[in-house]
């Protein structure tokens, strides 16, 4: 049951034919049978909210080496896009997942006329560097940022940020039904399982989101 597994680790579990269920997403490329939270659909609600609240400038951090709910990311805030109807800008932006990182990202978009004012970012540690750079600013009016993952650090932010928040205890049913399946060798109707996590708009999603217009 591979937790963090790579595209050249899931091409060699295939080519093994090894009982395998991958916890996250499998590549594309390999149908092997996996457990995730349902990342594209967490990149479209994400575009069509803040595109809803006025946001025409949207950037989307991630990490340097996309894993394949990553892409699933990146293929939802695109298609949140579309699907709105509106006319905006995507910038996507892969970074390493430090303070430091974060930070290079934050000041460039923040010192240009035409940065984001609405951002998702994936990694609730990225999150925290990212929210307080834009405090360290006196930026925050008219900018809104997600968080794509949740974390116990994010309830002690006052007051609490977006973000999405999956269910430890269905994931690991979703897991432990689909080894179940597969050590008994039993056909697998759905290989790929996605699980819809829950928005928690905090409480300060009025003042995040609502103010978009003064930035534009």
């Amino acid at each position: 049951i591979p937790v963090v597994s790579t595209l050249p680790m899931q091409r060699w579990l295939a080519e093994a034919k090894l009982p395998v269920v991958i916890a996250g997403s499998n590549h594309p490329d390999f149908d092997l049978p996996s457990v995730d939270q349902d990342y594209h659909g967490i990149g479209r609600h994400a575009a069509g909210a803040l595109i809803a609240h006025g946001h025409r400038r949207l950037g989307l951090v991630l990490k340097k080496v996309l894993s394949s709910g990553d892409e699933a990311t990146v293929e939802g805030f695109a298609e949140g896009v579309l699907h709105a109807s509106a006319k905006a800008d995507i910038s996507i932006r892969r970074v390493d997942e430090t303070r430091a990182g974060v930070e290079r990202l934050m000041h460039q978009w923040l010192a240009g006329a035409r940065g984001p004012t609405g951002m998702l970012v994936a990694n609730p540690h990225c999150f925290l560097t990212a929210a307080t750079c834009v405090a360290a600013h006196h930026l925050g009016a008219g900018r809104a940022l997600l968080s794509r993952d949740d974390d116990a650090l994010l309830d002690y932010i006052a007051p609490p940020p977006p973000r999405y928040r999956a269910a430890p205890e269905a994931f690991a049913r979703s897991v432990g039904s689909l080894v179940h399946q597969v050590l008994e060798g039993r056909s697998i109707v759905h290989r790929q399982i996605r699980l819809v996590p829950e928005f928690i708009p905090g409480a300060g999603i009025r003042a995040c989101l609502g103010s978009a217009t003064a930035q534009r």
